[in-house]
């Protein structure tokens, strides 16, 4: 049957078995078979076979609210039982609007087969999971070639994604896979001035995903976090809000890496890149043994003895102080915000990181998050804001100083950040 009605439609005297018009917003004009249309949409069924059908037989159809094109291509989608045909008629790339306009034709009159391909398949496994469009530069360093030809870096289009998809529930299931693709891209919307473009709705959408549990993890903050412990007691540096930030986000982290003190201990003991047999080290496990584990997690004053016993007695460095805390479940490296629906995509900042140090863009991400209480995105600023401030070089230091300098006349949330830096700075100068 399938096969009869898409032949038809392909007749090139098509037009002499036709019952019905339709006069199209450009002028045009489509002929079409009322049976054919029914079978697939049941708002034709109802147009045409329903109690409340035009008994006058009125003909030509005049469509309003649909474009031209859109309508023609769901009448051959409906004939051909098929969305086939699109890729090679539509470059989604190039004409992403296309699509968009099909999927409203398709939702208008509820041709189910078209709503779920070009929704699902096209607009959303096609343009944010299987093409990887939207990966910054720098994750693209790590893909195939063909993920990285076919990359979208027009992050524009996104915010036009999501701003359409968050206007209707029913392209729910795109607003979630556009927000997961907006957090992993968020710096560089940041970055090109694109994050005032969203609406209140896709913002909304944004800060769900964000806040979805077990999905805000960034990789290398627990390092940062233990670095800038570190720095701060070994520089008795004044900045207890930024101290507190770091140890609430480790304790939080061992918590959630370890159900007990025992088991974390347990696990760090299986660490074959320590020797144990050193008398540091013996001294290191009976500390944890002595430590409770709501002190070590709530309070972070157990974190606090940690790092001041890392840094007094580890004799190969920072690096391997921090190693020793690792066990076979590495509370220190985080796998990164995991992008719903994607096998291939995570969020990692720090590569993003690697080629913009530029302390406006996390600045602003920070507004963003004191501003819709992202509380994890919050410590997540704080943390690699100060690892910025005291990892500066003097060529570096006066512009950025000048720039947090400037957030604070509008915000009170870099206090202590410019209060840090105006003491790593006058360290230096001394």
């Amino acid at each position: 049957m399938t096969d009869l009605i898409s032949r038809l439609h392909s007749r090139p005297d098509r037009d002499a078995f036709s019952d019905v018009t339709f006069s199209l917003p450009d002028n045009s004009q489509l002929k079409a078979h009322k049976f054919v249309l029914a079978m697939a949409s049941p708002v034709f069924e109802a147009q045409f076979f329903g109690p409340f059908a035009d008994s006058s037989n009125n003909n030509p159809v005049t469509i309003k609210d649909v474009d031209s094109n859109a309508f023609r291509r769901l009448i051959d989608c409906i004939y051909k039982s098929s969305t086939k045909f699109l890729e090679k008629e539509i470059n989604i790339k190039e004409h992403f609007q296309d699509y968009w306009l099909l999927l409203q034709a398709a939702h208008m009159y509820l041709v189910s087969n078209v709503m779920s391909d070009v929704g699902s398949d096209y607009i959303g496994e096609h343009v944010m999971d299987k093409d990887m469009f939207y990966l910054n530069k720098a994750q693209l360093r790590y893909m195939m070639q063909w993920d990285r030809d076919n990359a979208n870096e027009n992050l524009g289009d996104l915010v036009d994604i999501m701003n359409k998809a968050c206007e209707l529930s029913i392209y729910e299931e795109m607003a979630e896979r556009g927000s997961s693709c907006v957090a992993n891209q968020l710096p560089g919307i940041v970055e090109r001035g694109l994050l005032n473009k969203f609406s209140d709705n896709s913002i909304n959408c944004i800060v769900k995903a964000f806040n979805f549990e077990g999905c805000q993890d960034w990789d290398g903050d627990a390092i940062a976090a233990l670095d800038l412990v570190s720095d701060i007691q070994r520089n008795s540096y004044n900045a207890p809000e930024i101290l507190q930030t770091c140890l609430s986000f480790l304790g939080s982290e061992i918590k959630r890496s370890f159900k007990t003190k025992n088991s974390w201990i347990k696990e760090i003991k299986g660490n074959t890149n320590v020797d144990w047999s050193r008398p540091e080290w013996k001294k290191f496990i009976q500390m944890l043994r002595k430590m409770s584990w709501k002190k070590l997690c709530e309070e972070g004053q157990g974190i606090l003895k940690i790092v001041e016993h890392l840094d007094e007695h580890n004799k190969g460095g920072r690096e391997e102080g921090w190693d020793a805390l690792k066990g076979k479940r590495d509370f220190t490296v985080t796998k990164g915000y995991r992008v719903e629906y994607s096998s291939k995509g995570v969020t990692n900042w720090s590569l993003w990181e690697q080629e913009n140090n530029r302390i406006d863009i996390y600045s602003e991400l920070l507004n963003f998050a004191h501003e819709h209480n992202m509380d994890l995105m919050v410590s997540h600023c704080i943390i690699r804001l100060a690892k910025k401030i005291l990892t500066w070089s003097a060529k570096d230091s006066v512009g950025a100083f000048a720039d947090l300098q400037r957030n604070t006349e509008d915000s009170e949330y870099f206090e202590d950040l410019v209060k840090l830096a105006e003491e790593v700075m006058s360290k230096r100068k001394n």
